[in-house]
């Protein structure tokens, strides 16, 4: 490792989720300026060439805290195991800052009850009514109290989180050399619309199959990608199985395509005419901005983040969270009109580089971790 001041960045995550593409691209952004060493759960499946951009990557127990009340002097227990871990390696690798990947990670706050002392930035980048349900403003404020500094990663986040005054917004950025591209559509290819998400309730994959098939006949040459993963969480894979029975009982099994996840973002968008971010709610959603710099149209529900990234129009189309209809309109429109397609993906390659700035980024990283 070089001389350069080192970064502790905590994730729990155990597979390539948006949360962790977020913070290897602060690595990558950061490389000049600091060496980020990454702490992820001891059971994660990410890989080494995920972890490339790391300068260090530590394995910790990390308990996700389910409603079984039985499994709660379990948790807390690896939650001292870990947080002991991490004060470890904060002093070996003698850390300029932690940050904590999200509000409900109680490690910030145990580090502290540990005796730590150096600098704690924890991230908010879920909502958190969703994780946390009516615990989470208690977690929130035992976040807030724990970490010198909070910082939000859209305004629907900052407002949710209940942060408005004690917070600082970041907008995620893509690093330049690791933008993805799209290849596009090759005469004769069936025009592709695909969704990248994982396989969960409230991603949408179900309203991007009832849009479909509205448009299917009028379309027909028209193919639906889904890519994602399950987690390996038995209801997501219920999930699925769900999805794939309703498409077969539609006789289009031909035309529409269930996908594993792909590590390769340009892969997944080669020959996409639009891309779908279909959420019931997102922070942020790191695929809106990689589909736009990749130069593919996105068509976004109104669910928070995105709202942020799609200038209607512009960039992208928005419609209401459910709205199959205005779903299936807005997609055969696209279909039938190509060139609108390629338009608004191409001013989103162009104006997204600016508005979310990796030189801005840069100076926001470096003012939090105070370098």
């Amino acid at each position: 490792m070089n001389k350069l001041p080192v970064i502790l960045i905590l994730v729990n995550a155990k597979s390539p989720t948006g949360a962790f593409v977020a913070v290897k691209n602060i690595a990558l952004v950061m490389k000049e300026q600091a060496n980020i060493a990454i702490v992820i759960p001891e059971d994660s499946s990410l890989r080494d060439e995920d972890l490339a951009a790391f300068s260090k990557v530590i394995r910790v127990p990390l308990f996700d805290l389910n409603r079984n009340i039985k499994e709660v002097p379990f948790y807390f227990i690896q939650l001292i195991r870990s947080a002991l871990a991490i004060r470890k390696w904060a002093a070996e690798l003698n850390a300029k800052a932690v940050q904590i990947n999200d509000f409900y990670l109680m490690h910030g706050a145990v580090l502290r009850l540990l005796g730590y002392r150096g600098r704690i930035v924890t991230w908010v980048r879920i909502h958190p009514r969703n994780y946390a349900g009516f615990a989470a403003p208690i977690l929130m404020h035992i976040a807030a109290l724990a970490s010198d500094e909070m910082v939000v990663v859209s305004r629907f986040i900052r407002k949710a989180s209940g942060l408005e005054s004690k917070s600082t917004l970041i907008y995620d950025a893509y690093p330049r050399d690791a933008i993805p591209h799209s290849s596009s559509l090759s005469v004769g290819t069936p025009p592709r619309i695909v969704q990248v998400a994982n396989y969960m309730e409230g991603k949408g994959q179900r309203l991007a199959l009832c849009a479909f098939l509205k448009i299917a006949h009028i379309a027909p040459t028209a193919e639906l990608h889904f890519y994602g993963s399950t987690l390996g969480i038995p209801r997501n894979e219920i999930f699925l199985e769900s999805l794939k029975t309703m498409c077969i009982s539609t006789g289009l099994q031909d035309r529409i395509f269930f996908h594993s996840f792909c590590r390769d973002f340009s892969e997944m968008l080669s020959g996409a005419i639009v891309a779908l971010t279909l959420s019931e709610s997102e922070s942020f959603s790191m695929t809106t901005l990689e589909a736009g710099l990749a130069g593919v149209a996105v068509i976004a529900t109104k669910c928070g983040g995105p709202e942020e990234i799609i200038s209607p129009g512009e960039t992208g189309l928005l419609i209401q969270v459910g709205d199959v209809e205005s779903l299936a309109e807005k997609i055969l429109h696209l279909l039938e009109h190509p060139e609108y397609a390629q338009s608004l993906g191409e001013k989103a390659k162009c104006i997204y580089p600016m508005r979310f700035s990796v030189e801005r980024f840069r100076e926001q990283l470096a003012s939090s971790y105070q370098l």
